[in-house]
């Protein structure tokens, strides 16, 4: 009975790995290192399904058969690429791997900070390998031409042609920005994927009924003190433009200004929830953000910031209004 129940594990992560290898590498193609950094916007969301599956996988039978879908997933994304080599492969080999390290909740066990950094390292692993020759060697200039040409295709479907070639160059410039922020983007889109596998997993274990693991809100993220030093660093290397250290300085940065500004989002939104508010005046502050998202999240950086050095969110905070308050208080004296 036990053999049999093994084998029928093995033969569904067979079946899933199969699946998802091929499936995965339909959907995300044939790309290299930098056009990933260029494309991780619409493919970091795809990986999140198969983090997800290889999560379901190790939970409800064990870490050998997410082993199992992780190996044979890549074997076939490798394959659907032969006889040559191609970067997509890897990258499912990144996301099985964050898939079975979250479906072992046992592992890297104690704050959930340790949990979504163990999740997320096969991703930092990535962002290095991928990250640093691209912000040290920069982008050959055959890639360029590729995105140059791709781009000025799609422009000129709804735009004249000089138009459109303008269009282009101004794009290059900001996919230049790209490169070199390249680490900076791979490390934090890692994090912000794991956190996403982590709800997602919840939500789909929860209708298995397998124990979810907890993941805390939004609202409760805040980094450690000491962090605020790694800031500090980076805004130090990127003034000092020393020019061999400034590509990671200014990744550096990148990654610290992010989170922090994730870290001021976690603060508003703490004391949105303290705040009796209607569904309108929520979607109508949310929309103002996004559309002002430039300027607003600078002003999130330095509340993440200043968050870090004097806890904002301990701050006595009262919802009433000032008659219901002196209500309460002869209620009180009465």
């Amino acid at each position: 009975m036990v053999y049999s129940n093994r084998l029928n594990q093995l033969i569904v992560s067979l079946g899933a790995g199969v699946s998802a290898g091929a499936l995965f590498t339909w959907i995300v193609g044939d790309i290299d290192a930098a056009h990933y950094v260029v494309e991780f916007l619409s493919i970091g969301p795809i990986e999140i399904p198969f983090i997800v599956l290889a999560a379901v996988l190790s939970r409800k039978y064990s870490w050998g058969m997410g082993a199992v879908y992780t190996l044979i997933g890549t074997a076939v994304s490798l394959f659907m690429a032969y006889p040559g080599f191609s970067v997509t492969s890897v990258i499912f080999l990144k996301t099985a791997l964050m898939g079975v390290v979250l479906g072992e909740s046992a592992w890297f066990g104690g704050r959930f900070t340790g949990r979504l950094a163990a999740v997320a390292l096969p991703g930092f692993v990535l962002a290095v390998a991928f990250g640093f020759p691209l912000i040290a060697g920069g982008v050959p200039a055959d890639v360029l031409d590729d995105i140059r040409n791709e781009s000025l295709e799609m422009y000129k479907a709804f735009m004249s042609n000089d138009d459109a070639v303008n269009a282009v160059e101004n794009a290059l410039y900001l996919f230049k920005f790209f490169f070199r922020v390249s680490l900076g983007i791979l490390f934090l889109g890692s994090l912000v994927v794991s956190w996403l596998s982590f709800l997602g997993a919840r939500w789909l274990m929860v209708r298995l009924r397998e124990e979810p693991e907890p993941v805390p809100p939004l609202y409760a993220f805040a980094l450690p003190f000491h962090a605020v030093w790694l800031f500090i660093l980076g805004l130090g290397l990127y003034l000092g433009e020393f020019k061999p250290l400034l590509p990671v300085a200014l990744n550096l940065l990148f990654i610290m200004a992010f989170l922090y500004g994730i870290q001021g989002l976690a603060v508003v939104m703490h004391f949105m929830n303290r705040v009796s508010m209607g569904r309108f005046p929520r979607v109508f502050f949310w929309l103002i953000f996004f559309v002002t998202i430039t300027f607003s999240f600078v002003i999130l950086i330095f509340t993440g910031i200043i968050d870090n050095w004097f806890n904002l969110r301990s701050l006595p905070f009262s919802t009433q209004t000032n008659g219901e308050e002196e209500e309460n208080k002869d209620e009180s004296d009465s």
